[in-house]
């Protein structure tokens, strides 16, 4: 951990900031110089559009960098001394959006919000940032891993459902097919019947004939 003496790199002052009005803030060190600065970047911050991850070195003379994290018209704000690491305050940003998020979908953002924030700040200001930055870094793994299986188990849900409607289709179409084939049976068995029929009411008309000719007409006189 880097060191100004046997002094650790504090955070001073965090907050966030939504449609350029601070939903929450919270000042760790309260003899804290920010306040010199921290409205100009804020004001400066709402004329920026888009989204951005930057640290801006305080022109003030003191020795506080501030880092900054805009998302989706979300400021998320860290004034901390120059030594502290910028990973540590990165990590510390992203952490702030991950509980600014939990707490907005559970409607309890002003009292949730602050005491994680507050919570966060003091693990990086105790010294613990390195391991803050490795825990926040294990957590998004973890969270990704999730993301990804539950990904993967929509997906395999989707081909199971791919599969039911296409053995659904497939069995449709063999009933049809069955029937089809029993219609084409029954039209062919009254086709050869029929075939059958007039195949015996000509043969029936050819002897008719020959008797009749043999027989000399239809008074038979041969024939008697």
């Amino acid at each position: 951990m880097s060191q100004t003496g046997d002094r650790l790199p504090q955070v001073h002052y965090v907050c966030v900031r939504v449609d350029d009005k601070t939903l929450i803030d919270y000042t760790a060190i309260k003899s804290s110089p920010h306040g010199r600065f921290t409205p100009k970047l804020l004001a400066q911050l709402g004329t920026v559009k888009g989204d951005q991850r930057v640290t801006y070195t305080g022109g003030d003379g003191s020795n506080l960098n501030y880092h900054v994290m805009q998302l989706s018209g979300v400021v998320y704000l860290c004034c901390c001394e120059k030594p502290l690491k910028q990973l540590v305050a990165f990590q510390l940003l992203d952490s702030m959006k991950q509980q600014y998020l939990t707490h907005k979908a559970s409607g309890k953002i002003a009292i949730g919000l602050v005491q994680a924030m507050k919570r966060d700040v003091e693990e990086v200001n105790a010294g613990r940032g390195d391991k803050f930055a490795k825990l926040q870094t294990e957590i998004a793994s973890v969270r990704d891993i999730m993301l990804d299986n539950v990904d993967q188990a929509i997906l395999r849900q989707k081909n199971i459902e791919g599969l039911l409607d296409e053995t659904e289709h497939l069995s449709e179409a063999s009933g049809k097919f069955s029937a089809n084939a029993t219609e084409l049976r029954r039209k062919m068995w009254w086709k050869n019947v029929k075939l059958l029929l007039l195949i015996l009411l000509i043969v029936s008309v050819l002897i008719f004939i020959i008797v009749l000719v043999a027989c000399g007409g239809f008074k038979f006189e041969k024939c008697k």
